[in-house]
């Protein structure tokens, strides 16, 4: 007896079983923040991004002109120096896989 294989079929199913992989491998960036807007110049804020899911490295982007560089701890803190309304960015990355990216508007008053 032999077997006939729709390959059409087949061939859609590899393709959710790659994207479903994907996804169960793929980061969820989040990150909390001391309290809500608005922040104080010269205040230390303390970011935390302990609440994403399946990372491992952290990038913070404070749209200031500074960049916290790849870290493994999900902690950082930074301070504005200036006052006005920054897009404050976190990139939560899996060793050797996809990234996920969150945005946040930070209001920085005098």
């Amino acid at each position: 007896m032999k077997t006939i294989y729709n390959t059409a079929f087949v061939g859609l199913i590899l393709a959710l079983q790659s994207v479903l992989f994907a996804c169960a491998k793929s980061p969820n960036a989040c990150f909390t923040l001391p309290h809500s807007n608005p922040f104080k110049v010269g205040e230390n804020i303390r970011l935390d991004a302990s609440c994403s899911e399946k990372a491992n490295y952290y990038s913070w982007y404070f749209k200031d002109g500074s960049y916290s560089g790849i870290s493994d701890n999900p902690i950082t803190n930074h301070t504005y120096s200036d006052s006005g309304t920054y897009m404050l960015k976190l990139i939560a990355e899996r060793k050797n896989s996809n990234s996920s990216v969150v945005e946040l508007e930070v209001i920085v008053s005098p």
